[in-house]
């Protein structure tokens, strides 16, 4: 329940700076409400940071306190400076397991790829970034990210564990029911939107419809991998998963729902027979029946989805099309598979893409084939040790780079982060953590 109570409490602050028309309470009232449980419990910071994760900011440029303070800027300072001071120390002499190494190396693959990016489109003029910008998104960035780096580090030695994943299950309400409003949020100045006037977009990325649906299926991977190993989930987690399954159709994402047909496959695969598969089937018949209406829209887009592919009136949805448009770019300027693009690449009468749909295509496209395989190696390297983990990984990591596919934002990955990063709580020993 408190979990909940946070979530509602964060949610009313963002609907009271709504309401009144004015955006710049927001990273206000998130820092004064995560002070406050910080002097309650210092730890409690983690929760908020955590939780603030996958926002994409909440609000839109034109509109960020003092020019360049998001909804979570304020926070992330708070926890960068926290974590140095407490965390740092307990970093040396640390054996790192499996999937705390490759958690770690993909944040660090994160930070570099981009740090790099931004300032390899600063040298080249692209898209109008000068060195400026590029210093100040580099600089975020780390803020943003390292203090992750130090939890997944120190969580075998502290009692941190507990905090992280209630920043998560607060995160993932938080952003559930915010972008439920994405409509509401969008005539007040918030960096969100709705596709035609039904597909929500919330607040991750760009306020991308892709990017939602697939979080919210990873979320639900995550349950089901937790459910497998006998995990027994609270009131708050229970929210968290009816949630996902009404977000996911909202979206209208077909990649999305492919994605969570996925997760249902390799859970039915592996544990069909078995009786808590048994179980879960007989509660997922009635839940599908009452979700199936809100399905409608992503269905409709099935049936023209082949027509999308071979049509250029399709918009972004003529996915096949842009693939082959950023294929043939870099494949008639090879230097693009070495360094990244060094330049703006335009479609027909001048109307830019500043991205392929396709997250694979698009790290070759802005850093080079070296970033995309190191990417891709460390998921490799989670599907060939998923039996050493506390969980099987598989059911995160598959719908996510399913995904991967046919969008191309980072969003969906942060919580993937902890989800992998911390994947060695079985090791543990609990009755050695230390208390901070």
């Amino acid at each position: 329940m408190k979990n909940l109570k946070t979530s509602f409490l964060l949610i009313a602050a963002v609907f009271i700076a709504a309401l009144i028309n004015n955006t710049l309470l927001v990273p206000v009232l998130f820092l004064l409400i995560a002070l406050a449980y910080f002097l309650k419990d210092k730890k409690n910071l983690i929760i908020f940071y955590i939780a603030f994760l996958p926002l994409n900011g909440l609000l839109e440029r034109e509109h960020l306190l003092l020019g360049f303070l998001d909804s979570s800027t304020l926070v992330n300072l708070l926890m960068f400076a926290f974590s140095i001071a407490t965390f740092q120390k307990y970093t040396k002499g640390i054996k790192l397991f499996t999937f705390q190494r490759i958690g770690i190396q993909l944040i660090l693959f994160l930070i570099i790829y981009i740090s790099y990016v931004s300032f390899k489109d600063a040298f080249f003029g692209i898209n109008d970034i000068s060195y400026s910008y590029a210093i100040i998104r580099s600089i975020n960035i780390i803020i943003k990210l390292y203090p992750l780096i130090l939890l997944i580090n120190v969580f075998p030695k502290l009692n941190i564990t507990k905090y992280v994943m209630n920043g998560f299950i607060i995160g993932g309400i938080l952003l559930g029911i915010l972008s439920l409003f994405s409509a509401f949020f969008l005539q007040h100045n918030f960096h969100t939107g709705v596709v035609s006037g039904e597909r929500i977009q919330g607040f991750i990325g760009n306020g991308n419809t892709n990017t939602l649906g697939a979080f919210f299926g990873t979320v639900i991977g995550y349950y089901f991998a937790k459910y497998e190993k006998e995990h027994k989930m609270d009131i708050s987690e229970l929210f968290l998963i009816g949630l996902s399954f009404i977000i996911i159709p909202l979206t209208g994402s077909r990649a999305s729902l492919i994605s969570l047909l996925i997760v249902l496959l390799i859970f039915f695969i592996k544990n069909g027979i078995k009786k808590k598969g048994i179980i879960l089937m007989i509660f997922i018949l009635p839940a599908a029946l009452l979700v199936m209406p809100l399905f409608e829209n992503t269905l409709s887009r099935m049936e023209i989805l082949e027509e999308q592919q071979i049509t250029t009136q399709s918009g972004t949805s003529n996915r096949v099309g842009k693939w082959l448009f950023y294929i043939d770019d870099m494949n008639s300027n090879p230097l693009t598979y070495l360094i990244g693009s060094n330049h703006e690449l335009l479609m027909i009468k001048g109307t830019k893409y500043v991205s392929a749909h396709n997250l694979y295509i698009q790290i070759v496209y802005n850093a080079g084939l070296i970033f995309l395989i190191f990417f891709l190696s460390r998921f490799y390297q989670c599907f060939y040790n998923r039996q050493k983990g506390e969980i099987d990984i598989t059911y995160i990591i598959a719908p996510a780079l399913l995904y991967s596919i046919t969008g191309s934002g980072l969003g969906v990955f942060w919580y993937i982060l902890i989800f992998i990063g911390f994947n060695d709580l079985g090791k543990i020993n609990i009755r050695k953590l230390k208390l901070i």
